[in-house]
């Protein structure tokens, strides 16, 4: 195929050079180099297009303690206990990790408005969002989710997936997703479609650490699996997060977070 490509862009006048990445369709595929390129900060620099495509490391991932915390335990428990058992798991981390309002998820006491709204209403501090566009896009992200995995009707009051409380039957929804992309991946491997898992890249000093934007299911499918990359897409002009940027960071010029609230909240996800 990439023969075709190449003698047809040849006969327009366009050249591939030897030793660098082919380019199609605005994204950058670093994995045709020729040398390895590890890291996403660098291929960011190196990238002439839009997006790009890098193997991540899954080891240099945020938020490592929840893949290895929770859904882990409850993967260990379907593996000897089955089904029922590591429902078991899922059900008692919903009943347990549950936010009282925007001030209780973020680790602090309320002294905003803001504060003092539905956990559903939280925005990160690098985020351009509103609290109000949050909610929207955490309720809309609920029922195209649902319903895709044949969920009806789905109201606010079922709750959302990534705390409690929740109904038993998306706690075991949520599950059955889990363990049938644990078991694919375990089986087939990682099979690579047009839609790869997004990531972002969050830099600290000299660190250098990635966030999956979507495809958590998949990621933790890989980890359980014992892979040690995957890849990634990443879109250059929305991919970076830099703690010296804390100044810059929107939701803080918006006054939703003083300075050192959003360093704590970098800082605290930046250490998982």
């Amino acid at each position: 195929m990439k023969k075709i490509i190449k003698n047809l862009l040849s006969k327009n006048g366009i050249q591939i050079l030897k030793g660098y990445p082919f380019e199609f369709n605005s994204t950058t595929d670093f994995r045709e180099l020729k040398f390895k390129l590890n890291c996403p900060l660098e291929a960011w620099y190196r990238s002439k297009t839009d997006c790009f495509i890098v193997d991540v490391d899954l080891q240099n991932l945020l938020d490592l303690d929840f893949f290895e915390g929770f859904w882990k335990t409850a993967i260990d428990q379907y593996e000897n206990g089955g089904f029922s058992k590591a429902l078991e798991s899922f059900k008692e981390y919903y009943s347990k990790c549950q936010f009282e309002n925007v001030a209780d998820r973020i680790g602090i006491t309320p002294y905003k408005d803001w504060h003092f709204l539905s956990p559903w209403y939280y925005v990160e501090p690098w985020e351009a969002v509103s609290p109000e566009s949050a909610f929207e896009r955490n309720f809309n992200m609920m029922v195209n989710e649902t319903k895709k995995y044949g969920f009806e009707n789905y109201k606010i009051d079922f709750g959302h997936k990534s705390f409690g409380p929740l109904v038993d039957e998306l706690v075991e929804l949520e599950l059955k997703r889990l363990v049938g992309i644990y078991n694919s991946i375990k089986k087939y491997g990682l099979i690579e479609n047009s839609k790869l898992i997004k990531g972002k890249i969050f830099v600290a000093n000299d660190q250098v650490k990635v966030r999956p934007g979507d495809g958590w299911h998949r990621v933790f499918g890989c980890l359980s699996n014992s892979f040690n990359r995957v890849p990634m897409k990443f879109n250059k002009l929305n991919s970076i997060v830099r703690r010296e940027d804390v100044r810059y960071w929107p939701s803080v010029n918006a006054g939703l977070y003083s300075k050192n609230e959003a360093l704590m909240v970098f800082d605290n996800l930046f250490s998982k």
